[in-house]
């Protein structure tokens, strides 16, 4: 429709169970839903891109992670939440929830929601977890100023809760955002969020510091250091993070790397974007 900057295909079976998957980078795509693990790997050689793995660091180490978003909405859900992450797979090596760690409309983002999130999360994984804010998080609640104050205070820096060796760099002035390599797959997390827009001018400039901070990311490792990118965010890529998605769409081809694009707020299981 003409809401989207690439034409989907969605697979509508809705998850919200621990799944396993691996995923070849050949686009920009996207994973939606639960909670999903997702590995990276080159057996050795020149790759689809015309390089040799031995201009990338470990290049013929898997990179496997975890995500989840929009979860948990209610006890059940809770429940469903602790168990998944406390039978992670040893194969993980960190997860990132996408946002949303409730629903604006039945808890009104009071301050109980944020730290019985941050609880589980803590207590039930023993991989590291990153976390990102969603739109249910914030700019939907009540009081949105408020409600990213809440966030921040259970959520900012959550991976330092756990015993880990990854070199994470955040964005001075937007702290949510951050990125690391590791194992020749570069990570860069973003506040993109969808829905109600309380401020114009904040969703604007939030977006291009967006942009900067993946920039920066993408200029500081030289080319040979990374052999992919994975950018994580809660939004689908609308209209509405239109000004966020063209400027990288053109960094994204100019680096010539493949590229996934891993978000949450689908609700509607797998989708595949084709640019």
């Amino acid at each position: 429709s003409g809401n989207y900057l690439i034409t989907e295909e969605i697979r509508r079976k809705r998850r919200k169970r621990l799944c396993v998957g691996t995923v070849i980078l050949v686009a920009l795509a996207a994973i939606v839903g639960a909670l999903y693990g997702t590995t990276f790997g080159n057996r050795g050689g020149a790759n689809a891109y015309g390089s040799t793995s031995s201009n990338y660091w470990n290049v013929g180490e898997p990179v496997t992670f975890y995500v989840t978003s929009d979860v948990p909405y209610n006890n059940a859900e809770e429940d469903q939440l602790s168990r998944d992450l406390s039978r992670l797979p040893n194969d993980a090596e960190f997860v990132v929830h996408l946002g949303d760690v409730g629903l604006a409309t039945t808890t009104s983002c009071a301050e109980t929601m944020y730290e019985g999130a941050s609880s589980i999360l803590k207590s039930s994984s023993r991989a590291p977890v990153f976390v990102l804010p969603g739109n249910q998080d914030w700019n939907e609640c009540p009081n949105p100023d408020a409600a990213f104050d809440n966030w921040m205070q259970y959520f900012h820096r959550f991976e330092d809760n756990f015993s880990h060796r990854f070199a994470v760099t955040r964005q001075l002035g937007r702290e949510e955002n951050f990125s690391f390599l590791h194992n020749g797959v570069l990570f860069i997390g973003l506040n993109l969020v969808d829905g109600t827009i309380p401020d114009q001018t904040e969703w604007n400039l939030r977006h291009q510091e967006c942009v900067q901070w993946a920039e920066q990311a993408l200029n500081d490792f030289g080319l040979e250091q990374y052999r992919a990118v994975v950018i994580l965010g809660h939004a689908r890529p609308t209209a509405l993070l239109g000004d966020f998605f063209w400027p990288i769409i053109n960094d994204i081809n100019d680096i010539n790397k493949p590229v996934l694009y891993v978000h949450g707020n689908a609700m509607q299981g797998w989708t595949v974007y084709k640019p």
